[in-house]
C-alpha cells in the first residue's frame, strides 16, 4: 500500500506543477524556508511538466496505470482473471510507452516498477484463468490406459469422411509468363509473421565466425544431437502459439542436454532454476526434476518466453529478460529510455546471449551457406508412451520391455532415480518403441504384475550453509520458497544480516508420494533378471570419516530415505563401526 501511494504523490506533484504558475512555486519554497531555520537535506526539484509534453503525458497515463493496476488486483481476488488479463494487457503498454518517451528519470523509474507490478499480476492472474479453464498444466496429463484407448475411439469415429480431390483444370494461355530455370531454383520467401526477425550486428558477426571457426566441433556435436529432440520441441512451441524459431535457444542454453546443470544451479535443456521451474508447473524434488523432461521443460519455456513477450513486445528483449531476469532488462530500460536491445547496458553475459542466438539463428535458416548441411543428425526419439499404475521401479519396467534401465532412463531423463513415483497412483512415461502395447497387454491379462516401490516424501525442511555471494532472494530462487518465508523460518529481521557459514533452515513442500511394496514380480519382472527385489536392502559398516551425505550418495538414495530406513534423526550422527541399511541399486 505505501509503494502504491508514494507511486501517486509522485506523478500529481509532476501533474500539480504543470498547473503552477513558477512563482507561487517559489513563493511556497521561501515561505517554507522561512518558518524552518534548521539545515534540512536537499530534495529533488518538481519536474516542470507543461501540458501536452512528453512527461505530462506519461505521468497521465501511468496514473491511469496505477488505477488499472489497482482493478486488476481487485479481479484477480474475485476470480475475474479475464478480465484482469485484459485491463493488464493494456497497463503493460502504457507502462512501456512511458519507459521510452519520459525524459525524467523518476517518472521512467516509476514506469518500470508498475511494468514489473503488472507483468507478476498478468502472471499470476494468467495461470488462474488457465486453471479455471482447465488447461492442461507444464507436465504432460496422466490419463489411464481407458481414458487414452476412448479419446483414440472418439478421434476415429467423429473423424469426417475425407472429401475426394477436386480436379483443377491449368490455365489457358501462351507459355510467355512461365518461369525460367533460374527462378524456378529461388528458394521461398519466408513470410511466417511468427517468425523472429534476424537482426544484424557486428555482435552476431562476431559469434557466427565463433560457430564456423574454433567453436564449429562444439556446434556440430549441438547439432547432431539437435536430431533427438527438434522435432518434438518445435510441435510443442507451435502448439503453445509461441514461434518455433524459440528452438533455438536450446543450443545457446545446453546443447540440446537434458542433464545439463550450470554454475546457477539452472537444470536441463532450457535451463530452469528452481524457482522459475515452479512457477510454470514442473515438479522438482529427490525423485523427479521435470527440468530434464524435454517435453515438460519445453511447454513451461514456452510459456516464460510468451510473458516476457507480453512484458516487452520485442523478442530481443524478451531473449534477454530470459537470461538476466526480468528485473535487470526494466532496470536498464529506466536508466538509458530505450528499448533498442543492442543500445542497453547490460551484464555481459545477457550481451552476449541474445547475438549467440541470432547466430545459431542465421545458421539455422542456411546451413549450407555456413558450411553445416553435411552434417549428420541424430534420428528422433522412437517411444510409446504408457500410463501404469506406480510407483513403479524402472529395473522390472525395462526387463519387462525387453531393454535395460539405461534405456528408460534415457528415454525419461526426468526420472532422478532407478523409481518412478506416481501421481493419484498412475505414472506415465517412455518405453521403447514397439513395447507399449505388448506391456499394455500383459498388465491388463495379468501376465505381468510391476511391484510398487517406496518413493517417501523429501524432508520438510532442509539445511543449508550460505556461501559466499548468496542472498536470501538467490536462495529463494534455487529452492522455489519465497524470501520472506525463509527469513521468517530462520527469526531473520530488518536489521538482521546473512552471514557467510551460517546454516539455514530451509522450509519445503512435500513432493512425493509413500508408497508400500507390495507386489512380487512376474515371469517377465524376474527379480532375478532385475538384479534386486523391490525395495531391498542390504547392511553396511561406517567407515572412519563418512557422513550420511556420502553415503547416501555412494548408494543413490538421499539422507531423508537413510534416515527414514534406519529411524535416525535429524540431530542423529554416524559413527565409525555402525550398521546402517541401504537400498541395493542394480
Amino acid at each position: 500500500m505505501k509503494t502504491r501511494t508514494h507511486t501517486r504523490l509522485a506523478l500529481a506533484l509532476v501533474l500539480s506543477v504543470a498547473f503552477l504558475a513558477p512563482g507561487a512555486v517559489a513563493q511556497a519554497a521561501t515561505k517554507a524556508h522561512s518558518k524552518k531555520k534548521t539545515t534540512v537535506r536537499a530534495t529533488p526539484s518538481p519536474v516542470k511538466a507543461e501540458p501536452g509534453s512528453a512527461d505530462f503525458n506519461a505521468a497521465t497515463d501511468l496514473l491511469n496505470v496505477q488505477d488499472a493496476y489497482d482493478r486488476a488486483r481487485k479481479f484477480h481476488s474475485q476470480k475475474r482473471d479475464a478480465e484482469a488479463v485484459e485491463l493488464l494487457d493494456e497497463a503493460i503498454k502504457k507502462s512501456n510507452d512511458a519507459l521510452t518517451t519520459a525524459r525524467d528519470p523518476r517518472l521512467r523509474k516509476t514506469a518500470g516498477d508498475l511494468l514489473a507490478r503488472c507483468g507478476s499480476l498478468r502472471l499470476a492472474s494468467v495461470k488462474a484463468r488457465d486453471n479455471a479453464l482447465g488447461l492442461p498444466p507444464a507436465a504432460p496429463i496422466v490419463m489411464t490406459p481407458a481414458q487414452r484407448a476412448a479419446d483414440s475411439t472418439l478421434a476415429v469415429a467423429t473423424a469426417p469422411e475425407p472429401a475426394p480431390a477436386p480436379e483443377i483444370p491449368l490455365p489457358e494461355g501462351d507459355d510467355s509468363d512461365t518461369p525460367d530455370d533460374a527462378t524456378l531454383a529461388l528458394p521461398a520467401i519466408d513470410n511466417d509473421p511468427n517468425a523472429i526477425a534476424l537482426e544484424s550486428h557486428p555482435m552476431v558477426d562476431k559469434w557466427l565466425v565463433y560457430f564456423t571457426g574454433r567453436g564449429r566441433p562444439t556446434f556440430e556435436r549441438w547439432l547432431t544431437r539437435s536430431g533427438l529432440y527438434m522435432d518434438s520441441m518445435k510441435k510443442t512451441l507451435e502448439q503453445e502459439g509461441v514461434p518455433t524459431d524459440l528452438v533455438h535457444l536450446v543450443f545457446v542454453e545446453s546443447g540440446f542436454n537434458p542433464q545439463a546443470r550450470s554454475y546457477a544451479s539452472a537444470v536441463g535443456p532450457w535451463q530452469f532454476i528452481r524457482g522459475t521451474a515452479k512457477i510454470f508447473g514442473l515438479t522438482v524434488n529427490s525423485w523427479v526434476d521435470e527440468r530434464k523432461d524435454p517435453q515438460a521443460s519445453t511447454v513451461a519455456a514456452a510459456r516464460y518466453l510468451k510473458h516476457l513477450y507480453g512484458l516487452f513486445n520485442s523478442w530481443p528483449l524478451a531473449l534477454a529478460s530470459y537470461n538476466a531476469g526480468e528485473r535487470t532488462v526494466i532496470n536498464a530500460i529506466e536508466r538509458q529510455g530505450t528499448k533498442d536491445f543492442w543500445a542497453l547496458r547490460l551484464p555481459q553475459q545477457t550481451r552476449d546471449y541474445v547475438p549467440k542466438f541470432m547466430a545459431v539463428l542465421a545458421i539455422s535458416r542456411d546451413p549450407e551457406r555456413y558450411g553445416f548441411d553435411t552434417v549428420e543428425l541424430e534420428d528422433p526419439l522412437a517411444f510409446d508412451e504408457v500410463t501404469i499404475p506406480g510407483p513403479v521401479d524402472l529395473r522390472f519396467l525395462a526387463t519387462a520391455c525387453g531393454t535395460d534401465v539405461d534405456e528408460i532412463r534415457r528415454l525419461n531423463p526426468q526420472f532422478l532415480r532407478n523409481a518412478a513415483p506416481g501421481k493419484d497412483n498412475l505414472v506415465s512415461l517412455r518405453v521403447p518403441d514397439g513395447s507399449g502395447e505388448r506391456l499394455m497387454a500383459s498388465l491388463e491379462d495379468g501376465s505381468l504384475a510391476l511391484p510398487k516401490v517406496a518413493t517417501p516424501d523429501d524432508p520438510a525442511v532442509l539445511r543449508h550453509k550460505v556461501r559466499r555471494g548468496e542472498s536470501l532472494k538467490s536462495l529463494s530462487l534455487k529452492y522455489g520458497v519465497p524470501a520472506k518465508q525463509i527469513a521468517r523460518y530462520n527469526r531473520l529481521g530488518k536489521s538482521s544480516r546473512l552471514r557467510v557459514g551460517r546454516t539455514l533452515s530451509i522450509p519445503m513442500e512435500t513432493g512425493g508420494s509413500t508408497r508400500v511394496s507390495a507386489a512380487t514380480p512376474s515371469q517377465a519382472g524376474d527379480a532375478a533378471t532385475a538384479g534386486a527385489t523391490a525395495g531391498a536392502t542390504k547392511t553396511i559398516k561406517v567407515k572412519k570419516g563418512q557422513t550420511l551425505s556420502g553415503i547416501a550418495t555412494a548408494h543413490g538414495t538421499s539422507v531423508a530415505t537413510l534416515r527414514t530406513m534406519n529411524g535416525l534423526s535429524r540431530r542423529s550422527v554416524v559413527k565409525a563401526g555402525q550398521s546402517l541399511k541401504v537400498p541395493i541399486e542394480s
